[in-house]
């Protein structure tokens, strides 16, 4: 799991789309990877997760004046990057590939990742130069389009 450090050294409590990069360019053990995709996958408010698509970053566990700095006017808040859903696709997908993870693990994951990703609402963003559609093992996932707007 990644995170950043306060000018103390202690984690700021963020829950955020860092996680995608190890899936894409590292090995996790199953138990990391395993964690690092439930807590991507999990609905927002808890999770990542919303109507919108992932955002990159969550406050849901940090006090009041950190919770203000990651807001949907930041640029490290609660907003969606659509390269972000590519890279964590892409890189499940990788993990997927493994020939080091058990069968019951991949196909365990596999399955749930199938599952939440294709009951969500929206897996295609409406971006400046037309639609990024996401796939997943190969095949395109349902979604619906949502148009972000700039404030």
């Amino acid at each position: 799991m990644l995170f950043s450090l306060d000018a103390s050294g202690r984690p700021v409590p963020i829950v955020n789309s860092d996680e995608t990069l190890a899936l894409l360019f590292a090995k996790p053990e199953p138990a990391t990877l395993d964690r690092d995709v439930a807590s991507v996958m999990r609905p927002f408010p808890l999770g990542l997760l919303t109507d919108a698509g992932m955002v990159v970053a969550n406050p849901v566990f940090a006090d009041h004046t950190l919770k203000a700095r990651f807001t949907n006017h930041a640029y490290h808040g609660t907003v969606v990057w659509s390269w972000q859903q590519a890279l964590f696709a892409s890189g499940l997908e990788r993990q997927l590939e493994r020939t080091d993870l058990p069968g019951a693990f991949k196909t365990a994951s596999a399955d749930r990742a199938t599952n939440t990703l294709a009951s969500h609402p929206s897996y295609a963003i409406h971006a400046k130069l037309g639609i990024v559609e996401l796939a997943f093992r190969g095949r395109p996932l349902p979604c619906r389009t949502v148009r972000l707007q700039r404030h």
